[in-house]
């Protein structure tokens, strides 16, 4: 049995911080969005943020005919993309020991996207024309890497270019366009991996900063994307960038973007403080976190300025529970457990809010009260 990619997150306080582990047999079902770390509870509040009073109806995306759990763009360091503006999502489904497939979630049904019969396959992003994103693996692959999807009229095509990237590709966002952005392996040992862009159906390496390692997570429709990329010559310190009209510019060396919208704000959370962050009119602004949590992330905003991710409450030992994350709206008076905003007999508790789109609507993922996971929307009421 193939197992998914295990991604270990690129910081911005070392340059081999981000390591795959792909094809390994070492765990099963898609794994959590990596999680952030100790943090210090922060007032800031963010303008244009939802209010406390918002009230969400939730409804169960389901999974897959045969499978039994499903989660929301999972499977990669980005996050955010996993919704349009229709209310489609993107992720996976897949059944407990058993590799995940590439799932479209629309209107209530769950649709299988691996036309190609890959072994395992995991959808990352999806735009407002219904074109998904994400990498598939296949069991007789000589290689035993991933490679960069695109789905599309119905079908999915390997879309990575090996000339560039002779070691596999994985695909994190698409725009409107058509354009994908990810990252691309050099070497089998993934110590040199590249950003790219994917556009008019060629596959570039954008090599920000001349860095030996590199990804692309997020492109707006205005085709701006931000990324990280190791230290350099040029960037002392491993770098978080933005790139636009064919020029890279180094945001910050200790905050980590994870969505981009097309005002140019972006989500994400800080290596420093471990606190979700806010990028906007060229200034990171610290969004906080729940009382009680060690830490933040902000996975996603929308137009309106309003953000979502997750915060996670701390390990207990006496007696020992692991640490449990749960997903938050950033308010005006600060963050709010999503939990407190549906109805109280759902049935579900959320994990994460993965993204949120232009009329609201949030994707989580979330747990059934038998703790299976599931990919769910949330509507406000």
């Amino acid at each position: 049995m193939l197992d998914r990619a295990n991604l270990v997150t690129l910081t911005f306080l070392s340059i081999a911080a981000l390591a795959f582990v792909r094809c390994a047999p070492t765990q099963t079902g898609p794994p959590v969005t990596p999680s952030a770390q100790s943090q210090i509870p922060s007032r800031t509040t963010v303008h244009a943020a939802a209010t406390t009073s918002t009230q969400y109806s939730i409804k169960d995306l389901g999974a897959v005919a045969g499978y039994s759990e499903s989660q929301v763009g999972q499977g990669t360091i980005t996050a955010g993309e996993g919704l349009n503006n229709l209310g489609q999502a993107a992720g996976s489904s897949w059944n407990p020991g058993a590799d995940p497939t590439a799932t479209l979630f629309d209107n209530g049904t769950a649709t299988n996207i691996n036309t190609i019969k890959a072994t395992a396959s995991m959808a990352t992003a999806i735009n407002d024309s219904g074109q998904v994103v994400g990498q598939e693996t296949r069991s007789n692959d000589k290689c035993g890497c991933w490679h960069a999807f695109l789905y599309s009229n119905g079908a999915m095509t390997n879309i990575e270019n090996t000339a560039i990237f002779p070691n596999g590709s994985e695909a994190y966002g698409i725009n409107k366009s058509g354009q994908v952005v990810g990252v691309g392996f050099l070497d089998p040992n993934d110590v040199s991996y590249h950003a790219f862009l994917y556009s008019g159906g060629q596959m570039t390496d954008l090599n920000p900063f001349n860095a030996s390692q590199s990804l692309a997570v997020s492109i707006n429709d205005s085709g701006q994307i931000i990324g990280s990329s190791s230290a350099t010559n040029s960037t002392p310190a491993a770098a978080t960038w933005l790139y636009s009209n064919g020029t890279f510019t180094n945001l910050s060396t200790t905050n980590s973007g994870a969505y981009i919208n097309n005002n140019g704000q972006i989500a994400g959370h800080s290596t420093s403080t471990k606190h979700a962050v806010l990028y906007s009119n060229g200034t990171w602004t610290d969004l906080g976190t729940l009382p009680g949590t060690t830490s933040s992330v902000a996975n996603s905003v929308n137009l309106s300025g309003h953000v979502v991710g997750s915060a996670t409450f701390p390990a207990t030992y006496h007696p020992f529970k692991s640490p449990r994350p749960v997903a938050i709206v950033f308010t005006s008076s600060g963050p709010v457990d999503l939990n407190t905003l549906i109805p109280t007999n759902s049935g579900f508790t959320l994990t994460s809010a993965q993204a949120i789109n232009n009329s609201g609507q949030i994707a989580c993922d979330a747990k059934t009260s038998t703790g299976t996971p599931h990919a769910v929307l949330l509507t406000p009421m």
